[in-house]
């Protein structure tokens, strides 16, 4: 027999703690180690030797004096006084989690509003005056929150980064999706496109979802366009094989027969996908249709009207005229088609 099929192992003995132990030689078992509760050192082995050596050599001479109820007493009193200790530890550790967490939903609230990150700061100083009236004993925690501009901002790359993986594992198990795209111009003459996702997994639950907001420089050609969303589905890890539908405006950029952006889907793909056109422009196009210029020219009238008035003017009273003036206007067209029913 081999050396090694001799040697003991200590896991294969099975030694059991015996609550006994405790009142004899003050020790307890805790998160599987065996802890004196006099010295709070660890006893690597349980067993019941190496427990009666350590007593011996480091304590027997100090409590083998305790009998009966006192030693007891004793082993009672150090349990609570171990159980202090670490509690002691476990509320530091409890407010730092909560500080914690008060910074990321102040930041979250920041970022909601759009306000700048510097106003963290503006918060904890409110935060303080109301703990100092309300709640002196938790004004410590409020002034442990860490609110800076850098804090803040760090707090929102994390959530827009969770945010961001959320998602991708969201839609890894759609089986199909269809994206809807719009571009327009911000007030820093910066062209934005949004791409929107919509899918559907196998068990039919439905996540629609601002996939990205990617920022064009230059040009807004198809090609330039057909780049950002291509480069948008490979950020987000989808398969260009579940793609079945495309959302977008009229715009040539978008439908053009040559060099638009879908037809360049199209023929980066071996499947057939649906192209829709969006909703709201469909909606442009029908009040052209309806020839609704008699009453868009009233409603364009007043409030023009309005607006050129002096801001001591009474607007409650003037936007009561003009909601009645359009009133009027429509009613005048419902009368014109013959009924409503028929007008809808």
């Amino acid at each position: 027999m081999s050396s090694s099929e001799k040697r003991r192992k200590v896991d294969a003995e099975c030694r059991m703690f015996k609550n006994s132990w405790t009142e004899a030689l003050f020790v307890i078992k805790q998160n599987e180690t065996i802890l004196c509760l006099i010295c709070h050192e660890k006893i690597s082995v349980c067993k019941e030797y190496n427990i009666k050596r350590h007593y011996s050599t480091k304590h027997a001479s100090e409590y083998d004096k305790y009998k009966g109820q006192i030693r007891i007493d004793c082993v009672n009193s150090l349990k609570k006084n171990m159980t202090g200790q670490q509690a002691m530890f476990k509320i530091p550790k409890e407010n730092s989690e909560t500080v914690t967490k008060i910074s990321f939903m102040i930041a979250e609230v920041i970022a909601k509003r759009s306000k700048p990150l510097s106003d963290g700061e503006f918060v904890k100083e409110c935060l303080e005056i109301f703990a100092s009236v309300a709640c002196p004993e938790q004004k410590k925690i409020i002034k442990n929150i860490s609110l800076s501009h850098q804090t803040i901002a760090r707090r929102i790359d994390f959530m827009a980064n969770d945010i961001e993986s959320s998602l991708k594992t969201q839609l890894q198990k759609c089986v199909f999706y269809s994206l809807a795209l719009d571009e327009s111009t911000d007030m820093s003459d910066t062209a934005q496109l949004a791409v929107f996702v919509r899918g559907v997994s196998e068990d039919y639950t439905v996540i629609e979802e601002l996939l990205d907001l990617r920022s064009m420089k230059d040009t807004t050609t198809g090609q330039d366009i057909y780049e950002e969303v291509k480069s948008c589905i490979e950020k987000y890890e989808l398969q260009t094989e579940n793609l079945c539908g495309l959302t977008t405006d009229g715009a040539p950029a978008m439908t053009g027969k040559r060099n638009g952006f879908v037809v360049l889907m199209r023929n980066s793909i071996t499947h057939t996908i649906i192209q829709h056109h969006c909703i709201i422009h469909q909606e442009q196009l029908c009040a052209k249709v309806l020839d609704l210029k008699h009453v868009m020219d009233k409603v364009v009238q007043t409030v023009n009207f309005i607006r050129a008035r002096d801001l001591t003017t009474d607007s409650s009273r003037l936007f009561w005229l003009m909601s009645v003036q359009i009133t009027k206007t429509l009613y005048t067209s419902v009368a014109f088609a013959g009924s409503a029913e028929q007008l809808h």
